[in-house]
């Protein structure tokens, strides 16, 4: 059996620099709508990001971060508090959604990276203030992605050691 997409996805931190096409971006962002979420609330929003100026202010605040000034396009996944009917569910909804686009992104043989925006209240405060979101949407993280200027190899992460059945 071939290895899947979830199999050989990897964190992608160098790209060419080629522009992405608004076609493989509303490929990107149809995988995250279609995502689960609790209780189906969708509560997800999705900001692009190619504007080079916030890339990089962005990046004054997380230096891990170049790999979205080097694919030059950025995906922000937040929140929306006002659509969430149990506390905390939004962080769970919003990874769902930054997987199946980094899945997808692996799929159409481009390369992607997540970078950790939540719980960072410096990271967070920056995109709400430059992105100017409202009070109820949260940043949770970005996807930068773009033409992959590295390739990886699939890892084998599988640990038998750290799967338990029916308890501890």
């Amino acid at each position: 059996m071939a290895n899947s997409a979830s199999l050989t996805r990897r964190s992608i931190r160098k790209f060419t620099g080629e522009k992405l096409s608004e076609a493989l971006l509303d490929e990107i962002l149809k995988a995250g709508f279609a995502s689960p979420t609790a209780k189906n609330t969708q509560l997800w929003e999705f900001v692009v990001v190619d504007d080079m100026n916030i890339l990089n202010a962005f990046k004054e605040v997380h230096r891990f971060s170049m790999p979205l000034i080097h694919a030059g396009l950025g995906i922000l996944v937040c929140g929306d508090l006002n659509k969430e009917e149990h506390e905390g569910y939004w962080i769970g909804d919003c990874a769902a959604a930054i997987q199946n686009m980094l899945i997808r992104i692996e799929e159409l043989e481009l390369g992607a990276c997540w970078i950790g925006v939540y719980p960072n209240e410096d990271r967070m405060a920056v995109l709400e203030k430059t992105l100017n979101l409202p009070e109820h949407i949260k940043p949770m993280g970005f996807i930068a992605v773009g033409h992959p200027d590295e390739k990886k190899a699939p890892s084998d992460r599988y640990d038998p050691e750290k799967v338990h059945r029916n308890g501890w």
